[in-house]
């Protein structure tokens, strides 16, 4: 079986370093999240930093794609993690009960 890249390193560096190795990112994506919720964009009824791992799992998951030849990496929206957000996260909270 083909591991991911993503898996693969997980299972070389482990959860400490491969949380360290993405800190700039998971930073860049808090800071999106933190625009997005400013400007009523994006959902806030969900932990910022659970968001943001959401949003990395969905970039390893697009990149997973490419190298599998599923997808072109030439049709990706630029820059990534905004139309990502917007794609995934974005909305109006749910009503409550």
């Amino acid at each position: 079986m083909r591991l991911g890249v993503a898996q693969a390193a997980a299972e070389q560096l482990g959860p400490e370093r491969m949380h360290r190795a993405h800190g700039q990112v998971l930073a860049a994506f808090t800071e999106l999240i933190d625009r997005g919720r400013a400007a009523g964009v994006m959902r806030d009824d969900l932990p910022r930093d659970w968001l943001a791992t959401a949003l990395l799992a969905l970039t390893h998951a697009a990149g997973d794609e490419v190298r599998a030849g599923r997808r072109d990496a030439d049709a990706a929206p630029q820059p990534m993690p905004h139309p990502a957000a917007r794609a995934a996260l974005s909305g109006r909270r749910a009503p409550s009960a």
